[in-house]
């Protein structure tokens, strides 16, 4: 087993048995969580808790190809033009194809999307973009509300295991590649639970 940050062995260690490791309990860290295989066993590692991250905290909408006028050839351009070089090509081409998918798993898992008096999507348009494509929760508000409803479901899994206060310190390979985590752990929570999380039960 090869180390990189961590020079001691693995006998200085308890050992935790998951099928799955997530570091991070961002929007990105649930929602790959609520769609792995329920009989995977599942850690999610968080530096703090699930209301402290660059996701709950983020104000900015959600861009994806949504009204019939826009096009993903247009998303695309929009994003590598204002991503001024620094964009992989390929990776901007899978976002903006699996967008409108996901806006749809998004509204399958009840995110409180704003909408219209009419309950249709509120999109809007914003700099760098052509198109009206971004779409928001509770304003700017977006991270917060989307991070908020993808915990409470995340609550109800019991295969979903939570180390809050925890963090990696290093990624252990072996000749076959990953093969494991060092982790600091301070609290663990074998299922997380709504009074962890301080938010409002699911409805």
């Amino acid at each position: 087993m090869r180390k990189v940050l961590y020079n001691n062995t693995a006998k200085d260690c308890d050992i935790y048995d998951f099928d799955v490791v997530i570091i991070g309990s961002g929007i990105a860290g649930l929602y790959c969580a609520l769609h792995l295989n329920s009989e995977l066993q599942v850690a999610v590692i968080t530096k703090t808790n699930i209301d402290e991250s660059n996701s709950y905290l983020a104000q900015g909408g959600i861009a994806a190809v949504i009204s019939k006028e826009d096009q993903f050839i247009s998303h695309i351009q929009d994003t590598l033009t204002a991503g001024a070089g620094l964009c992989d090509e390929k990776a901007v081409k899978v976002l903006v194809e699996e967008g409108p998918e996901n806006i749809r798993e998004l509204i399958d898992m009840q995110i409180p999307f704003d909408v219209n008096s009419e309950g249709d999507l509120l999109i809007t348009r914003e700099g760098g973009h052509h198109m009206r494509r971004i779409v928001h929760c509770g304003g700017d508000a977006t991270g917060k509300e989307t991070t908020k409803q993808l915990s409470r479901l995340a609550a109800t899994k019991e295969n979903l295991h939570f180390f809050m206060e925890s963090y990696l310190v290093d990624i252990l390979t072996d000749d076959n590649g990953v093969c494991g985590a060092l982790v600091n752990i301070e609290k663990e929570y074998k299922i997380l639970k709504q009074e962890t999380l301080l938010l409002p039960p699911v409805v």
